[in-house]
């Protein structure tokens, strides 16, 4: 697939939403998936960063999902270049 962008691309794409991300409107080569990130409320978030701009509480350890991530959403970004 070295020799073929497009094959590539598609591949990619598959890939990412497979693992369910979401492809950017605006720039398609970037892939998000927000979740939450307290396993005390797993609610579906919506597809928007906006949830996570308005965050500010941290959520105690106990209640993480992961770990390493003090709010209460979680964020993947990907890219490809």
């Amino acid at each position: 697939m070295k020799d073929s962008p497009r094959g590539y691309n598609l591949h990619f794409n598959s890939v990412c939403l497979s693992y369910g991300l979401k492809r950017c409107i605006s720039v398609e080569c970037v892939y998000i998936k927000i979740e939450s990130n307290d396993n005390r409320n797993k609610e579906t978030l919506a597809d928007s960063l906006d949830v996570l701009t308005s965050q500010t509480t941290c959520i105690a350890l106990e209640h993480r999902i992961h770990k390493d991530c003090y709010y209460a959403h979680a964020s993947l970004l990907s890219a490809r270049t």
